[in-house]
């Protein structure tokens, strides 16, 4: 956890792999997003390019939910000019996620890169608590890009259990 608002570009990352690594239709990223036509309605969605800007705002909202809350619940520790400075730059902010449109990064993701951006997001936006975080609308999504990120990792394989007592050393060799 943190007061760390991630730049647009992290998001766009995870977005691009997410579109880059969608497969079958069943397998895609299903979420839930508000009405057009009734703000107070959500609708299930299927995550595609006509869509990213919507699960965008909702992971870089969470992110910036997450840093207000951060900054405000420490707002005591601050002087008055750099509380002043924030609420600017928290506007700002806030203004920049609510209109989020997503832009695909060149190039294929790399699933390395991708679970480091995973766990920095996590790190950034996750609550204190564990429990908290897997009730936020960004759990969902982390986690179906951590098993799609892992699946492209070299020597990837289905889930296999160990039975060989020496796989640290097998795998050391490779």
């Amino acid at each position: 956890m943190s007061e760390f608002l991630l730049p647009k570009i992290h998001i766009d990352a995870l977005l691009t792999a997410a579109l880059a690594w969608e497969g079958e239709e069943y397998a895609r990223y299903r979420f839930d997003r508000r009405s057009a036509e009734n703000p107070a309605v959500l609708e299930r969605v299927v995550l595609s390019l006509e869509t990213a800007d919507d699960l965008g705002r909702i992971l870089w909202g969470q992110n910036f939910d997450m840093a207000a809350w951060y900054v405000g619940f420490e707002l005591d520790t601050l002087d008055a000019e750099r509380v002043a400075a924030l609420d600017k730059e928290a506007l700002a902010d806030l203004h920049s996620v609510q209109s989020y449109a997503f832009d695909r990064l060149p190039g294929e993701p790399d699933p390395g890169v991708i679970l480091w951006a995973i766990a920095c997001y996590e790190y950034q936006t996750c609550p204190e608590f564990p429990e908290e975080w897997i009730g936020t609308p960004a759990a969902p999504f982390i986690s179906y890009l951590q098993g799609r990120a892992r699946s492209r990792l070299p020597g990837a394989q289905v889930a296999w259990p160990i039975e060989d007592r020496d796989i640290f050393l097998t795998w050391a060799s490779q």
